[in-house]
């Protein structure tokens, strides 16, 4: 049975989430100030994924997201600071 967990990722370009298999990866939004990102997953699975997460800011280079799904846009310091979350199973 899944369950939706939450997990905070610290705003840098790019990352590895490990997250039990076949997890889904859901939503990314501000949480008091914090990126936090949803999955629904598996928490009794025994096997492991790595997924990359790739962060962009608005007017700044685009790092590559090719191949990434779009998790959307969340706003920080009342909107002064943008971000654009992509997500890649790797």
């Amino acid at each position: 049975m899944k369950r939706i967990f939450k997990y905070e990722l610290p705003v840098m370009e790019t990352q590895l989430l490990t997250l039990p298999k076949n997890a889904r990866v859901l939503s990314v939004a501000n949480q008091r100030d914090n990126l936090v990102l949803w999955a629904a997953v598996d928490p009794q699975a025994k096997d492991v994924e790595s997924h990359l997460i790739t962060i962009g800011t608005t007017g700044n280079t685009l790092p590559d997201v090719q191949n990434a799904d779009f998790l959307g846009t969340v706003l920080f310091n009342n909107g002064s600071f943008v971000t654009h979350v992509f997500h890649k199973k790797v």
